[in-house]
């Protein structure tokens, strides 16, 4: 028995997820400061065009469990480098040690 497609975009979801959490996790490591711009360009955007938001949801919510663990924290604001979001802010991260 095959899954159901709602069931594999919430799979690729999980995998994202999990792609995401460690990249963030590489970058806190190094010292060196970084957003989402850098952690999309590691691991692509979440594979969720079926869900009301996209992948936006997703992106925000891996920052926040990242953040909730100890692992980052923010540290200011500046314009993104992905040319969808036409300079719209995002955060910039820190690793905490």
């Amino acid at each position: 028995m095959s899954a159901a497609p709602a069931q594999l975009n919430l799979l690729s979801g999980y995998g994202w997820k999990l792609a995401a959490l460690a990249e963030i996790r590489r970058l806190a490591g190094t010292g060196e400061l970084f957003t989402s711009d850098e952690v999309l360009e590691a691991v692509g955007h979440p594979d969720m065009a079926h869900t009301p938001n996209g992948g936006n949801n997703l992106v925000g919510w891996v920052f926040r469990e990242a953040k909730q663990a100890g692992l980052i924290e923010s540290i200011g604001f500046r314009p993104s480098q992905q040319p969808h979001r036409k300079g719209g802010i995002v955060r910039i991260w820190r690793g905490i040690k």
